[in-house]
């Protein structure tokens, strides 16, 4: 289920950003300048890793795609950059750039994440 809600109008102003979206921005600006992982943006965030709410919030979601109506991802948005780094940790991280900070200015807190334990079916395992 895609998580949607009515955000500041600062944030408004770059097309109405979705809550993933606002969290990894919010993360990223918290640990900055500090450069998080796939792996460490997912945690920080409440996420998977191989999430594809992480996946869409990053790269966005095309015209005709079966996730929903089309919207552009961070990247695509200059919000955030993914910087490939060589030698002993090496790897794909992500940093915020001075447009996201700027599109968080003035944003107060963000709802917190579900439960994920209350969150399970019976399918999951969880309650019946």
């Amino acid at each position: 289920m895609k998580e949607l809600t009515k955000l500041p109008d600062s944030l408004s102003q770059w097309g109405g950003l979705q809550l993933p979206q606002a969290r990894i921005l919010r993360a990223l600006e918290e640990r900055h300048p500090r450069l998080l992982s796939r792996d460490e943006l997912a945690k920080q965030i409440g996420y998977s890793p191989i999430s594809g709410t992480l996946t869409r919030a990053l790269n966005g979601v095309r015209q005709g795609s079966s996730s929903g109506p089309a919207y552009p991802g961070l990247l695509e948005l200059r919000m955030i950059e993914k910087v490939r780094q060589y030698g002993r940790a090496r790897g794909v991280v992500y940093r915020i750039t001075e447009r996201g900070r700027g599109a968080m200015n003035g944003v107060g807190p963000l709802p917190s994440l579900r439960d994920q334990e209350a969150s399970k079916n019976w399918r999951d395992g969880g309650r019946a």
